[in-house]
């Protein structure tokens, strides 16, 4: 079973569905905490495409239009490379979120993936 339809399933009667604001405001709250990020081709069956943890930083605009946390792992992380890891919502490919009571697990739907972010 995917993300997209775990909340209609009794079984996952502890699942909450988020509101874009909400999962934003999630993440907000996840800033400076580890966190195991997931990347998750949908389908049947999903496919797992990307795995990498670190600390969950400050929100930044700068990646505009997408809200972006950057996620360091440590001393690899090297500013002015080519590429800054982190997690870029889409708030035009937004389609779903779902959580746990906590909002410490997050399931992103945006397009053809799915991020699940959760924290370690």
């Amino acid at each position: 079973m995917d993300a997209t339809t775990a909340a209609a399933d009794p079984r996952h009667t502890q699942t909450l569905e988020l509101s874009w604001d909400e999962v934003v405001q999630a993440l907000t709250a996840l800033q400076g905490t580890r966190v195991a990020v997931r990347v998750v081709q949908r389908g049947e069956p999903e496919t797992l495409v990307a795995v990498f943890r670190g600390h969950l930083g400050t929100s930044r605009a700068g990646k505009r239009p997408t809200l972006f946390w950057p996620v360091s792992a440590g001393a690899e992380d090297e500013l002015g490379t080519v590429e800054e890891t982190g997690i870029h919502l889409h708030r035009e490919r937004f389609e779903a979120s779902l959580a746990n009571p906590g909002r410490t697990v997050l399931h992103i739907i945006q397009g053809p993936v799915i991020v699940n972010v959760r924290g370690v």
